[in-house]
C-alpha cells in the first residue's frame, strides 16, 4: 500500500497471528516435553513448565488488562475539548490539524493546518496550535521526507507556550510500553498559543 505517511498498525499483522500461534503452540509442547522427560521430581517439573508458561503469556496478559484499562477511559481528544471548553472564550481561532480534537466551529473560529507557516504574509491565522502524536509523529519520525514539517514541529516543541498537553498516561513506561495502537485511539494531544 502507498501512502505518503508511513504508519504502523499492529492490527496489519492479524493475518500473521494463526501462524504465529501454531509454532508458538508447537514451541511450548515440545519444551514441555524436554521438560517432563527430565530426571527431576515431578514437582520441579511443573515448577519450571509452569514458570515457563508465566514466561511465555505474563506479559501479553498484563499488557491485555493494561490496554483494556486504558481503552475504557476517555478520550484524550474528547478530554481535550472539555478543557478547551471550559479554558477559552468563544471567538478564539484555532489551528489543528487531522486528529486533534473536535471543537466547535459555531463558537470558535477552526482552520486546518495545510502547511507549516501559520504567519502567511506576516498575518497571524490562529491565537492557539492543536497539534496530535498521529500527525507529528511520522513527520518527525521522517524528517527528510517532509523537512518543512519537521523543522516547524521543532520550532514549535522547543519555542513555543505550552499551554496543555494530554496524554492516556502519566506514566512514560505505560505509554512506551503501550505505544502504537493506543497512540492512534488516544493521542497524544498539545495545546500552543502561537506566537506574534
Amino acid at each position: 500500500m502507498l501512502a505518503s505517511l508511513p504508519l504502523r498498525f499492529t492490527r496489519n499483522l492479524m493475518p500473521i497471528e494463526p501462524s504465529l500461534a501454531m509454532f508458538g503452540g508447537f514451541g511450548v509442547a515440545l519444551l514441555a516435553g524436554r521438560a517432563r522427560s527430565l530426571a527431576w521430581p515431578p514437582a520441579a517439573r511443573g515448577a519450571l513448565i509452569g514458570g515457563g508458561l508465566l514466561l511465555l503469556a505474563g506479559w501479553p496478559a498484563a499488557r491485555l488488562v493494561l490496554y483494556d484499562h486504558y481503552l475504557a477511559q476517555p478520550d484524550t481528544r474528547q478530554v481535550a475539548a472539555e478543557w478547551i471548553e471550559r479554558t477559552f472564550p468563544p471567538g478564539t481561532r484555532f489551528c489543528i490539524d487531522l486528529s486533534s480534537p473536535r471543537i466547535s466551529g459555531a463558537r470558535y473560529r477552526v482552520v486546518g493546518t495545510r502547511w507549516p507557516n501559520l504567519h502567511p504574509r506576516g498575518t497571524k491565522r490562529c491565537d492557539v496550535l492543536i497539534v496530535s502524536s498521529p500527525v507529528y509523529g511520522p513527520l518527525l519520525e521522517n524528517a527528510e521526507s517532509h523537512p518543512d514539517w519537521a523543522s516547524f514541529y521543532r520550532e514549535v516543541f522547543s519555542s513555543w507556550p505550552l499551554l496543555a498537553e494530554f496524554r492516556y498516561s502519566r506514566h512514560a513506561w505505560i505509554t512506551e510500553h503501550l505505544g502504537d495502537e493506543l497512540g492512534i485511539t488516544n493521542p497524544v494531544i498539545r495545546v500552543y498559543r502561537v506566537p506574534d
